[in-house]
């Protein structure tokens, strides 16, 4: 039966790893990043995990797939959006046909829906890509 202990450890994981790379391993900060910044990131990346885990749990694990693809259109938005990277089109071309292999691979799995964890699927890549 699913239970947290993976996200736990995955949490512990991702701000251990935080942690690390605010001390830079010498006990003492080597960039003046903001703790909110990196706590941020910590959230997020936790966040993301959290979500698509609970997404396998109650999707097929070709939803789960399918589902976990958004992450390549989102961060890709996120970025021109937010970042201000321009759109180019080899990369989007690359990106789709990314997708497209991904999805094609995929549609040999068994893919059924539920509400719950479609809601899950689809706010994952939003927490992973605010990271």
């Amino acid at each position: 039966k699913f239970a947290f202990a993976p996200t736990l450890l995955l949490t512990m994981h991702q701000t251990s790893c935080a942690v690390g790379a605010w001390l830079g391993g010498s006990g003492k900060p080597i960039l003046k990043v903001p703790k909110v910044y990196i706590a941020a990131i910590v959230l997020t990346r936790t966040a993301s995990n959290v979500l698509v885990n609970l997404s396998l749990k109650y999707n097929t694990v070709g939803t789960y797939q399918l589902l976990k693809m958004l992450n390549v259109p989102f961060v890709f938005l996120g970025e021109w959006m937010f970042m201000g990277s321009p759109l180019q089109a080899s990369i989007a071309i690359s990106l789709a046909v990314l997708c497209a292999g991904i999805g094609t691979a995929t549609m040999g799995n068994v893919v059924s829906f539920s509400f719950l964890g479609t809601v899950f699927g689809c706010l994952a890549p939003i927490a992973g890509a605010a990271n």
